[in-house]
């Protein structure tokens, strides 16, 4: 899905633009930021849906992610803990580290199926 800007509905344009210069998609745009927290949670503020506006290119939702991804945790603590978010922006947290800070997640441990030995 081409990384689009969705301007006002007028009686002359049925469709979103694309985005001139840089000829990729959004997901493509994560993966070479997937290092950098701070950017992958400038570009997730950009493409936010404001309230109450529906955006689809080609009947196909745009969606954020959700569950346990790095994304879905920045967004939660941009909404819920700002200044827990900004220790993770910073790189002093993790995600999931701020997550659990903020009570947001449990902290959880992995038991093995076997003993070792």
């Amino acid at each position: 899905m081409p990384l689009t800007l969705l301007t006002a509905h007028d009686q002359t344009e049925h469709h979103a633009k694309p985005l001139e210069g840089l000829g990729s998609d959004v997901k493509t745009i994560q993966r070479m930021c997937s290092d950098d927290d701070e950017t992958l949670d400038l570009i997730d503020v950009a493409i936010a849906n404001p309230h109450g506006v529906h955006r689809d290119i080609d009947n196909i939702n745009i969606t954020q992610p959700n569950g346990t991804s790095r994304q879905n945790a920045l967004r939660s603590l941009r909404k819920n803990a700002p200044l827990i978010h900004k220790e993770v922006i910073s790189g002093k947290l993790s995600a999931h580290a701020g997550m659990i800070k903020a009570g947001l997640r449990r902290r959880t441990v992995t038991i093995p199926v076997e003993p070792q030995g």
